[in-house]
């Protein structure tokens, strides 16, 4: 398992423990892969779900120093103009305070 995916699934196991609605997504562009219809789209974070409160997140995971493509930024960007939250984690501790919204 990646770096990357250890933080994915600490994430993962986390909000499950607490019982929230998300999904891990499995975007195309990742390793060359493109969209395979005009309604995929690169960049998609890797994890989404919803706030108890109703509110929609994205988490985009990253381990180490690996920044966010510009696609990713460009996702989390939309999704907070949108009304909801986008986040970068690098740790479960990231996205604990995220959880308490």
């Amino acid at each position: 398992m990646t770096p990357e995916g250890k933080i994915k699934l600490e994430i993962c196991q986390y909000l499950e423990k607490l019982g929230f609605v998300f999904w891990v997504n499995s975007a195309p562009g990742r390793r060359g892969r493109k969209a395979n219809s005009k309604y995929s789209s690169v960049g998609v974070s890797d994890v989404c779900g919803l706030l108890r409160s109703g509110k929609f997140f994205a988490i985009e995971v990253k381990a180490g120093k690996n920044p966010p493509s510009p696609e990713q930024l460009d996702f989390l960007e939309r999704v907070r103009l949108s009304g909801g939250i986008g986040i970068v984690a690098y740790s479960v501790d990231d996205v604990i305070s995220l959880t308490s919204q």
